[in-house]
């Protein structure tokens, strides 16, 4: 009685967590999408005062990381530190954009930036959304975990012939 109840816990509460799932990443993407255009702005920026400039944006950080004044370098590197972040979010971005909904979650670990997952998840919510897709796989998950711990605790048994 008491394995069936906690198949039963195991399964309603993996089932709806990881109906969270959907909810955390759509948050996420927001954010993501939200970071990727303020920096896509500061690069527009740099591209714009390079034209200016009679230079590519290229040359442009480059004058600036050669540049004899240690305060014009610290802004060749803060340029550069700019442009690779938002190398990295708009891949992280398009892989999402590109993943099945299903996969959405492994994207997420392998491509995921720290920074940003560390604000979504302290601004997240736990809600009552039910999602069945993930719902199911919680809930298949959860007698899964429940079968593991039962075969774990078991006691040995000592068969005597």
């Amino acid at each position: 009685m008491f394995r069936e109840a906690f198949a039963i816990f195991f399964a309603v509460g993996f089932g709806l967590a990881f109906c969270q799932a959907p909810v955390f990443i759509q948050e996420y993407e927001q954010r993501l999408g939200g970071a990727v255009g303020a920096l896509t702005a500061l690069a527009d920026q740099y591209a714009e005062n390079a034209n200016r400039s009679d230079m590519t944006l290229e040359i442009y950080v480059q004058r600036h990381l050669v540049n004899a004044d240690h305060v014009t370098r610290r802004t060749g590197r803060t340029m550069v530190a700019t442009l690779e972040r938002l190398s990295t979010l708009e891949a992280a971005r398009e892989a999402l954009d590109l993943a099945p909904r299903w996969k959405k979650p492994w994207v997420l670990v392998r491509h995921g930036d720290g920074g940003l997952l560390r604000d979504t998840w302290a601004k997240f919510g736990f809600t009552l959304t039910v999602d069945p897709l993930f719902g199911a796989a919680g809930v298949l998950f959860g007698f899964l975990f429940n079968r593991v711990l039962v075969v774990m605790l078991r006691p040995e048994r000592e068969d005597w012939f």
